[in-house]
């Protein structure tokens, strides 16, 4: 039987080598540690695209949460009703509603669903529409269309069965709380999510 054992040793020019540039390795060794730590902690800024009335359904007390849990992560929110350029406006995360974007990846967050309102002044001086297509000659509280064409809503019917209606009228806002305001104030129907029509006593 044989035995034999393998050993390394350093040449005289491998141990200088070693001793000049030991310090400049030990330094490349700590400073890899330190990003490799780095990159397991979530931290950096995070810009957020919602609607101009997120904050009156959507708790600020849980934003608080998030950030005392994560507080290296800086939450910047561009509350506007208009659907922004993601790319072009720098937005990592948007909470929209409607159908999916396919340019877009998209998680679900929740269902939500939008009703119909007025004032009973409204209601009582032109009348309850009965069906769907009656909104069509009703005073009607949408987004601006600047000059463009009446704008169409969809809306569910019995049975799942989808109505489309085009409607128009005297009074438009891009936003849903003015849009509230203003059917509070009887200029119309608006087209409103539930979460704010329902969440508080607008009487």
């Amino acid at each position: 039987m044989k035995f034999a054992t393998r050993r390394l040793v350093l040449t005289d020019a491998g141990n200088n080598f070693y001793a000049e540039s030991v310090d400049q390795i030990d330094t490349l060794l700590r400073v890899a540690g330190e990003v490799s730590n780095e990159s397991t902690q979530i931290a950096g800024r995070v810009r957020v695209a919602a609607p101009v009335d997120f904050f009156n359904w959507f708790p600020a007390q849980a934003i608080a949460q998030f950030i005392a849990e994560y507080p290296r992560v800086h939450l910047e929110f561009e509350l506007n009703d208009a659907r922004v350029d993601l790319l072009g406006e720098g937005i990592d995360v948007a909470m929209r509603g409607g159908d999916r974007d396919p340019s877009l990846f998209a998680r679900k967050l929740g269902t939500s669903y939008q009703t119909l309102v007025a004032s009973p002044g409204y209601l009582a001086a032109r009348g309850v529409p009965a069906q769907p297509t009656d909104l069509s000659v009703h005073h009607c509280i949408t987004t601006p269309s600047y000059g463009g064409p009446r704008t169409t809503w969809r809306l569910g019917g019995v049975d799942n069965q989808a109505a489309t209606v085009e409607v128009d009228g005297p009074f438009q806002a891009n936003t849903s709380f003015a849009q509230l305001q203003g059917a509070l104030a009887g200029l119309g129907i608006a087209l409103l999510p539930a979460a704010i029509t329902a969440s508080k006593s607008w009487g």
